[in-house]
């Protein structure tokens, strides 16, 4: 049990670092990195159980040859409207541009759809091209917001109906 522990509370400080700068390509890589180091010195399946254990069912990895690979943290909103809220994705840099994303946002969106959400949502900041271009590809709409994450800061929001 203390194990288990010491895992999530290591998993949980890589993630928490992470968290106020979700979409630093050099960030997520290190937690990616993190979670395998973790990975191979406690065994993938018991790392999987140890973050849908702290974090839930919309807790999304993939795994490749025994090597996790991506990641998608996600929670869900319920008010105004239930809506599926992706806050930090990461993806092994050997692994972008082969649908891992794809794969992991379309696992959370469903997830999402079967808990009665109507819509997903998900934010970066300005100039962040490749997130830009992916949420387009995947059919989400964008907008930026001038003051969203507080005075003076700007976030481009993205939103797509599933329900």
């Amino acid at each position: 049990m203390h194990d288990a522990l010491r895992r999530q509370d290591a998993i949980g400080d890589a993630l928490q670092d992470a968290r106020g700068t979700s979409h630093d390509d050099d960030l997520q890589a290190e937690v990616v990195r993190e979670v395998n180091v973790h990975r191979r010195a406690h065994g993938l399946a018991e790392i999987v159980l140890d973050l849908r254990e702290a974090l839930g069912e919309l807790a999304h990895v993939t795994v490749d040859d025994g090597q996790i690979i991506g990641f998608l943290l996600g929670f869900i909103a319920h008010e105004p409207e239930k809506t599926g809220y992706v806050h930090l994705v990461g993806i092994h840099p050997d692994f972008r541009r082969k649908g891992v994303g794809r794969k992991l946002y379309d696992s959370f969106a469903k997830a999402c759809a079967t808990a009665g959400c109507i819509r997903l949502k998900a934010i970066t900041t300005p100039g962040n091209e490749v997130s830009l271009r992916f949420h387009i590809a995947q059919g989400w709409d964008v907008k930026e917001l001038d003051d969203y994450a507080g005075p003076a800061r700007r976030r481009v929001v993205f939103t797509k109906e599933i329900g």
